[in-house]
């Protein structure tokens, strides 16, 4: 057994008598890479991470801002382009669709040619295509532009999962991953209130040029101080096998069965996402900017979920280790259930006191506790995805980016046809049940009924 087989074995002893390389699914090659890749933790100093980190966290926040700050002000969309409602709809489910398809090609130019360059082209696409949303002449134009957009924003999904994995130790990941998703996790949330605000005292155009200026900035910042932090040797593989390597990722049980419960919980925050101006305009009576304060509750559970539940996937790590001397990366999932149970929570309660026009302080409890199962959910799950598959970690993100955004896209479509049938009250309890069902993911996993395979 080499140096590094043994160091590997001693971090992963849960299999004794197996090859590390079958544990990780990866070839004697891809073995060395991950070694090679994890020495790169010590180059930079914990304060450099972290601002590395925040960079990646400002790419990741663009993308969920973008996709819905203007929703407030689609009727004005409409009327600008002379269109239809269904046509301008069309610029939100194309960009949550394009959203999951976008980070399997970044993901695979990442792995190939490493993290800096794909965040340079990304971000300066991104920039590209927000002026061209600004100053859109028609409707077609428009909807091309922001599939763009999307496309462009969609990187730091799956490459910033690739960073955390390239200058973290695998302890400290889930702490840096509830930093990094803060932004993907408040941008659906913030970009209402933002949009409410630009809507009611500007165009709809300002919202795109104030978005070009924070694409600036992000491109400014990835020139001036990002490294390149994937220093393993990239070019091994040929293009269609990196290219290819997602979609294989997520055809495997233990990629989808992990990705599944926050692919429906982000799904059914997009349901509520979707319905919630009309529900409140409804049955409260509110206006545009109430209606856009409405969503902070369900940002700030997002926030705080992503935050402490990195930490406590973290801390439960290092409990588990003192106690028996493993590390199994399906440990962290145990946090899941605490999202699970608050999401089941905040949907009963959202759904019921909405439907009966109870008190604002219940609907916006039940929101809270909506986001921070979201939060608690999302972290603890790719933390172990890039735990079991550090040196495709991007694709490993990327495939479950791609369920979570397909799942995201459907269930707006959806909202309308289930609330007007079954009411917001049993349509939410509906939504409550298939989350609680989900936990049977997570239980497949902890009892190690599936296992990663190589790719």
């Amino acid at each position: 057994m080499t140096e590094n087989e043994h160091e590997l074995q001693e971090t992963y002893p849960g299999q004794p008598n197996v090859a590390p390389t079958d544990e990780l699914g990866e070839t004697e090659p891809q073995m060395l890479e991950k070694s090679s890749q994890e020495s790169n933790v010590t180059t930079f100093s914990p304060r450099r991470k972290y601002f590395i980190l925040a960079i990646v966290s400002l790419h990741g926040f663009l993308g969920p801002l973008s996709s819905s700050i203007y929703v407030p002000a689609i009727a004005q969309v409409r009327q600008t382009f002379d269109s239809t409602e269904t046509v301008v709809n069309m610029t939100v489910s194309l960009y949550v669709f394009f959203q999951g398809l976008g980070p399997l090609v970044w993901a695979t130019l990442s792995e190939r040619f490493g993290r800096k360059p794909v965040y340079l082209a990304s971000a300066a696409m991104y920039v590209a295509a927000t002026i061209g949303c600004a100053v859109a002449p028609h409707i077609v134009f428009f909807i091309i532009v922001r599939v763009i957009q999307s496309i462009g924003s969609s990187a730091s999904q799956a490459v910033g999962a690739g960073t955390i994995a390239d200058i973290f130790e695998p302890e400290r990941r889930g702490n840096a991953m509830g930093f990094f998703f803060l932004g993907a996790l408040l941008g659906p949330c913030i970009a209402p209130v933002a949009g409410a605000y630009i809507n009611e005292y500007a165009q709809w155009r300002s919202m795109f040029w104030l978005l070009t200026g924070l694409g600036c900035l992000t491109l400014a910042l990835t020139v001036l101080f990002l490294p390149e932090t994937r220093r393993a040797a990239v070019h091994a593989e040929s293009g269609w096998t990196v290219m290819l390597r997602p979609i294989k990722l997520l055809f495997q049980p233990v990629v989808f069965l992990g990705s599944l419960p926050l692919g429906l919980a982000y799904g059914f925050m997009y349901f509520m996402i979707a319905s919630l101006p009309y529900l409140l305009v409804h049955h409260y009576s509110l206006t545009k900017i109430k209606v856009g304060l409405a969503y902070l509750p369900n940002g700030i559970g997002n926030a705080l979920g992503a935050l402490i539940s990195g930490v406590a996937s973290d801390r439960y790590m290092d409990v588990k280790r003192a106690a028996t001397g493993v590390i199994d990366p399906v440990q962290r999932l145990t946090v899941v259930w605490l999202g699970i149970l608050a999401l089941v929570m905040g949907e009963i309660l959202y759904g019921w006191a909405v439907q009966y026009s109870i008190t604002m302080a219940l609907v916006m409890i039940g929101l809270f506790l909506f986001g921070l199962g979201v939060g608690f959910i999302q972290s603890p799950t790719n933390t172990y995805l890039v735990d079991i598959f550090a040196s495709s970690s991007a694709s490993a993100i990327s495939a479950c980016n791609l369920l979570r955004c397909t799942l995201a896209g459907i269930t707006p479509l959806l909202a309308p046809t289930m609330i007007s049938a079954m009411g917001n009250g049993w349509s939410l309890t509906l939504l409550a049940g298939i989350t609680l069902f989900s936990g049977i993911c997570v239980v497949v996993l902890q009892k190690h009924l599936v296992e990663p395979k190589p790719v």
